[in-house]
Protein backbone atom coordinates (compact mmCIF):
# COMPACT_ATOMS: atom_id res chain seq x y z
CA UNK A 1 0.00 0.00 0.00
CA UNK A 2 1.67 3.43 -0.99
CA UNK A 3 0.83 6.04 1.12
CA UNK A 4 -0.01 9.23 0.95
CA UNK A 5 3.67 11.11 0.77
CA UNK A 6 4.47 8.98 -2.43
CA UNK A 7 1.69 10.44 -4.20
CA UNK A 8 2.44 14.13 -3.29
CA UNK A 9 6.12 13.57 -4.66
CA UNK A 10 4.99 12.03 -7.75
CA UNK A 11 2.19 14.81 -8.63
CA UNK A 12 4.90 17.29 -7.76
CA UNK A 13 7.56 16.04 -9.50
CA UNK A 14 5.09 15.94 -12.53
CA UNK A 15 3.94 19.00 -12.41
CA UNK A 16 7.75 20.99 -11.93
CA UNK A 17 8.46 18.74 -15.04
CA UNK A 18 4.86 20.18 -17.27
CA UNK A 19 6.10 23.71 -16.17
CA UNK A 20 10.02 22.60 -17.45
CA UNK A 21 8.39 20.97 -20.20
CA UNK A 22 5.95 23.88 -21.35
CA UNK A 23 9.06 26.62 -21.01
CA UNK A 24 11.68 25.05 -22.62
CA UNK A 25 9.19 24.48 -25.64
CA UNK A 26 8.36 28.06 -25.60
CA UNK A 27 12.21 29.12 -25.90
CA UNK A 28 12.61 26.51 -28.58
CA UNK A 29 9.51 27.57 -30.60
CA UNK A 30 7.36 25.13 -30.70
CA UNK A 31 3.42 25.01 -31.91
CA UNK A 32 0.99 25.02 -29.07
CA UNK A 33 -0.35 21.98 -30.14
CA UNK A 34 3.16 20.47 -30.33
CA UNK A 35 4.31 22.09 -26.87
CA UNK A 36 0.97 20.95 -24.85
CA UNK A 37 1.41 17.33 -26.21
CA UNK A 38 5.22 17.13 -25.53
CA UNK A 39 4.95 18.75 -21.91
CA UNK A 40 1.93 16.21 -21.19
CA UNK A 41 3.93 12.85 -21.91
CA UNK A 42 6.26 14.40 -19.53
CA UNK A 43 4.18 15.07 -17.18
CA UNK A 44 3.00 11.29 -16.99
CA UNK A 45 6.27 10.07 -17.26
CA UNK A 46 7.81 11.91 -14.00
CA UNK A 47 4.92 10.86 -12.51
CA UNK A 48 5.41 7.57 -12.68
CA UNK A 49 9.33 7.88 -11.80
CA UNK A 50 7.66 10.28 -9.00
CA UNK A 51 5.50 7.72 -7.64
CA UNK A 52 8.23 4.61 -7.59
CA UNK A 53 10.74 6.91 -5.79
CA UNK A 54 8.29 8.12 -3.58
CA UNK A 55 6.93 4.80 -2.37
CA UNK A 56 11.34 3.96 -1.97
CA UNK A 57 11.54 7.00 0.25
CA UNK A 58 8.78 5.87 2.33
CA UNK A 59 9.93 2.41 3.26
CA UNK A 60 12.66 4.00 3.48
CA UNK A 61 11.89 6.00 6.25
CA UNK A 62 9.18 3.85 7.74
CA UNK A 63 11.57 1.40 8.71
CA UNK A 64 14.02 4.18 9.92
CA UNK A 65 11.15 4.87 12.27
CA UNK A 66 10.82 1.13 13.44
CA UNK A 67 14.19 0.80 14.05
CA UNK A 68 14.57 4.00 15.95
CA UNK A 69 11.32 3.00 18.31
CA UNK A 70 13.21 -0.41 18.51
CA UNK A 71 16.44 0.72 19.70
CA UNK A 72 14.87 3.65 21.75
CA UNK A 73 12.01 2.66 23.81
CA UNK A 74 10.11 4.53 25.79
CA UNK A 75 10.23 4.06 29.37
CA UNK A 76 6.87 4.23 30.53
CA UNK A 77 5.99 1.43 27.78
CA UNK A 78 8.23 -0.90 29.95
CA UNK A 79 6.75 0.15 33.44
CA UNK A 80 2.93 -0.37 31.50
CA UNK A 81 4.61 -3.90 30.27
CA UNK A 82 5.37 -4.74 33.62
CA UNK A 83 2.26 -3.49 35.72
CA UNK A 84 0.39 -6.21 33.06
CA UNK A 85 2.40 -8.73 34.31
CA UNK A 86 1.51 -8.48 37.59
CA UNK A 87 -2.21 -8.61 36.27
CA UNK A 88 -1.69 -11.34 35.01
CA UNK A 89 -0.16 -13.53 38.12
CA UNK A 90 -2.03 -14.37 41.07
CA UNK A 91 0.95 -14.90 43.49
CA UNK A 92 2.97 -12.28 45.10
CA UNK A 93 5.90 -12.98 43.80
CA UNK A 94 4.76 -10.95 41.11
CA UNK A 95 3.93 -8.11 42.54
CA UNK A 96 7.49 -7.79 43.61
CA UNK A 97 8.78 -7.82 40.00
CA UNK A 98 6.62 -5.64 39.22
CA UNK A 99 8.25 -3.26 41.95
CA UNK A 100 11.25 -3.69 41.54
CA UNK A 101 10.61 -3.27 37.60
CA UNK A 102 9.17 0.39 38.13
CA UNK A 103 11.80 1.39 41.21
CA UNK A 104 14.40 0.64 38.53
CA UNK A 105 13.00 2.77 35.98
CA UNK A 106 12.18 5.35 38.30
Amino acid sequence: MLAIPSRVIASSFALVSFAAALLIGLLSGNSAGVLIWRATLVMIACWIIGRIVGAIAQRVVDEHIERYKQEHPIPGDEVEDAMAGVAETSNGEGQDRADRAVAASV
